[in-house]
C-alpha cells in the first residue's frame, strides 16, 4: 500500500512541487499500465462512482462559470478544422432556422463580402450548373425585378459621382 507524503511527514515546497511536475511532463503510460487502468475503471476511486445526486450537485456548482478568453481561444483552436458529422450539421441547421439576424450582424456579413472578386473558374462553374435549367414564370419575374432594381441603384450611384 502506498503511503502519501503527508502521512510520512514530508511536505514538498512550492518549488519542489514545480520541479516534480516538470519532471513528469510528457511522460506517457505504458500500454500495459493503460490496460490495467482500463480494467479497473472506477474501482481505484476513493469513494467509487459518483451518485446521480452528487453529479447534480457538482453540475449546479459549475453552472454559470465562464471560461477565460485564453481557455476559449484554446478550445476554439482545438475544434478548428475538425469535420462535423452529418447529424451535428443537421442539428446546427435546425437551431439556426427561423432566427432573424440583427441589422448589425447583416451589415457585418455584407462588409466581409464587399470588394471580393470571385475567381473566373468559380463563375464559370456556377454558370455551367445553371445552364439549361428550366425556370418557372414567377422565378423569371423575380429575376427580372431584381435586375431592374440593381440597374436602378447603379444609375443612382453613377449620378451621385
Amino acid at each position: 500500500m502506498k503511503i502519501s507524503t503527508r502521512m510520512r511527514g514530508w511536505h514538498p515546497t512550492t518549488e519542489q512541487r514545480r520541479k516534480m511536475s516538470e519532471s513528469h511532463q510528457g511522460l506517457r503510460h505504458t500500454e500495459s499500465s493503460l490496460e490495467k487502468i482500463r480494467e479497473h475503471g472506477n474501482r481505484g476511486r476513493k469513494f467509487g462512482p459518483l451518485s446521480p445526486e452528487h453529479k447534480a450537485k457538482l453540475s449546479e456548482i459549475r453552472k454559470g462559470k465562464q471560461h477565460s478568453p485564453e481557455s476559449r481561444a484554446k478550445m476554439s483552436a482545438a475544434q478548428k478544422g475538425k469535420p462535423k458529422s452529418e447529424e451535428h450539421r443537421r442539428k446546427m441547421s435546425e437551431a439556426n432556422k427561423g432566427k432573424t439576424r440583427s441589422p448589425e450582424s447583416v451589415e457585418q456579413g455584407a462588409s466581409k463580402l464587399r470588394g471580393r472578386v470571385r475567381p473566373l473558374e468559380a463563375s464559370e462553374q456556377a454558370a455551367a450548373a445553371n445552364r439549361g435549367r428550366k425556370r418557372s414564370a414567377e422565378a423569371r419575374e423575380r429575376m427580372s425585378q431584381g435586375r431592374k432594381e440593381a440597374n436602378r441603384r447603379r444609375k443612382e450611384q453613377q449620378e451621385q459621382r
